[in-house]
């Protein structure tokens, strides 16, 4: 994601499911920002990742824009994690951290972004509960916007772009002046054939997968079990690898 050029990343509970300490031994030395509001510590409440964050840009009219980025995901009630110092970790109920985080990030900024790994039915209890929100990027399963049409929900703007990486979702936002509001358009990029592989990026896939056949290997050998190869195989160099994102 640091190669494609990543400003924002929302956080899963999936990239915790390998535990706490195996997350941060793994993005130690990644330079990517990471979000989201609803991980919080058992015992006290706190957010375990920073719930938003703020980013300047410096658009052509001359004027500076403040975005924030808020990451929120599906609750899963069973979800619960131990860190290395021995707390745990547990979620918030989307609705519940978005009325509690965005009353104080909207006055700082001025445009806010979400970043939604939720169903239509609980980003529209989100919407619903928590004003505020100036555009939704959203996954849940495989559900697309239609035409990658920008839906409206409560009245905000919201593009569903699939899952597995099938389809790059793009929303483009021109900034007038401050009276103005912005100008948003959606498209979505079906990442087939057309777009050839980056020489680089299939290095890393390979170099990946054999790591991870090693490591099955070495764990079937302990177990007695048959081997079974890395799921998702390295593609031909002809397969596509997605275009440089900006916000996951």
């Amino acid at each position: 994601m640091g190669m494609l050029g990543y400003d924002i990343v929302n956080l899963g509970e999936r990239e915790l499911a390998g535990g706490v300490a195996e997350f941060r031994a793994a993005t130690a030395k990644s330079k990517l920002t990471f979000t989201n509001a609803n991980f919080v510590y058992r015992d006290s409440g706190e957010p375990f990742f920073a719930p938003y964050v703020i980013r300047e840009y410096k658009i052509p009219a001359g004027r500076t824009v403040k975005v924030g980025y808020i990451g929120l995901n599906a609750l899963n009630t069973a979800f619960a994690k131990e860190t290395p110092e021995g707390r745990v970790l547990t979620m918030r109920d989307p609705v519940e951290a978005a009325k509690l985080h965005l009353p104080l990030l909207r006055p700082r900024v001025d445009f806010v972004v979400l970043l939604a790994n939720l169903s239509l039915r609980d980003l529209s209890s989100v919407l619903s509960a928590a004003k505020g929100i100036d555009v939704v990027l959203a996954s849940y399963g495989p559900r697309l916007s239609e035409g990658a049409k920008l839906e409206s929900l409560s009245g905000v703007p919201v593009l569903y772009s699939g899952d597995q990486g099938k389809r790059m979702g793009e929303v483009r936002i021109v900034f007038g002046n401050k009276k103005a509001a912005p100008v948003m358009t959606s498209s979505q990029a079906f990442l087939t054939k057309r777009y050839p592989a980056d020489p680089k990026l299939q290095a890393l896939i390979d170099k990946t997968v054999a790591r991870v056949n090693d490591i099955n290997k070495q764990n079937a050998e302990k177990l007695g079990a048959p081997v079974a190869g890395a799921q998702g195989a390295t593609p031909p160099a002809s397969q596509p690898l997605p275009p440089a994102g900006r916000v996951a």
